[in-house]
């Protein structure tokens, strides 16, 4: 596919020729791939698609043991769900903790703990050296050695925008296409949404590129909303969830930019919290098993970013 900006149009791989006014630019991401030896023997998948979750969900139906790459969303899911289903789960993360990045060491560390004794076997800092097998992959090998037996493995170790018609086509690009707080690019008659926009965030003052939906149903809107000629500002709070286990995670805001982490301990037979401050202020806030109750005021303490006072640990039960 190609885009030609002066004329207004797009070329397709069948050859048709379609003409626009305004365009929107949602290609997605796709995996990235572990190029390493045997990364070509069956029995390794990757999960982007509807048919990818089927062919995971066929070969689990005949593994014993798999080995996952990946302490993002992916790695974590396929995890907690492999496990359930009664697989022998091995599951390699470069880093020390699950979600790590996504929601820090703390909160990290406690889904990590969640994780072994349900059926989940972690190594920490793993490096993969190679797969090993014949036609099907037999093992896992690390740099340190150790081969990690498995039926299967599953590769979750994040994923590339897809801008190569973006950069083609002389569009802004740098980790996604750049875009400006009404999500549109460099080009005023182009806008992106979804994995492949990297915004500016009106509340934290600086660039995010976001891989969840709930970001793609957002940005889409206001791409949308201003390509019909509207002139909305990008203003939404971050959030994602994943469900592990019988655990709902759920997270707002920041969670990158951050010089405080404050835990808030477990009551009742419940979960920890956890609020991530910059500079004083309220950024982010990471819960598991939330009380429907607490969501809301949650969210608007957020958007408004606070100082962290007293009234508002009050208001957080701190």
């Amino acid at each position: 596919t190609t885009i030609d900006r002066v004329a207004h149009t797009i070329s397709l791989d069948d050859g048709r020729i379609l003409g626009y006014a305004k365009l929107l630019y949602s290609t997605g991401s796709e995996p990235r791939r572990h190029n390493v030896a045997g990364a070509d023997l069956k029995g390794i998948y990757y999960l982007r698609t509807v048919a990818d979750s089927t062919a995971i969900r066929e070969a689990a139906a005949k593994a014993k043991r798999v080995v996952i790459f990946g302490s993002g969303f992916i790695g974590a899911e396929v995890a907690a769900s492999l496990a359930m289903a009664g697989l022998d789960v091995t599951l390699l993360v470069s880093g020390e903790t699950l979600l790590a990045a996504q929601i820090g060491a703390p909160a990290g560390k406690y889904l990590t703990k969640y994780f072994e004794p349900r059926g989940v076997k972690f190594i920490a800092k793993a490096q993969a050296a190679s797969f090993v097998g014949k036609d099907r992959l037999g093992a896992v090998k690390l740099k340190d050695g150790r081969e990690i037996a498995g039926d299967m493995a599953v590769v979750g170790v994040g994923v590339t925008p897809r801008t190569t018609a973006a950069g083609n086509a002389g569009l802004a690009v740098e980790n996604g296409v750049l875009v400006d707080n009404h999500l549109r690019s460099s080009d005023p008659d182009i806008f992106a949404a979804g994995d492949v926009a990297n915004f500016v965030d009106v509340r934290y003052g600086h660039r995010f590129r976001i891989e969840h939906w709930d970001n793609a149903k957002a940005t889409g809107k206001t791409a949308g909303s201003n390509m019909a000629g509207k002139d909305e500002v990008f203003d939404h709070l971050h959030y994602f969830y994943s469900d592990l286990f019988d655990l709902n995670l759920e997270a707002w805001g920041d969670t990158y930019q951050t010089d405080e982490v404050i835990e808030r301990p477990a009551a009742n037979g419940g979960h920890p919290a956890w609020f991530y401050l910059n500079q004083g202020r309220l950024n982010a806030a990471t819960f598991i098993n939330i009380e429907k109750a607490e969501r809301k005021p949650v969210q608007e303490l957020l958007k408004a970013r606070p100082k962290f006072m007293a009234a508002v640990r009050g208001q957080l039960k701190l």
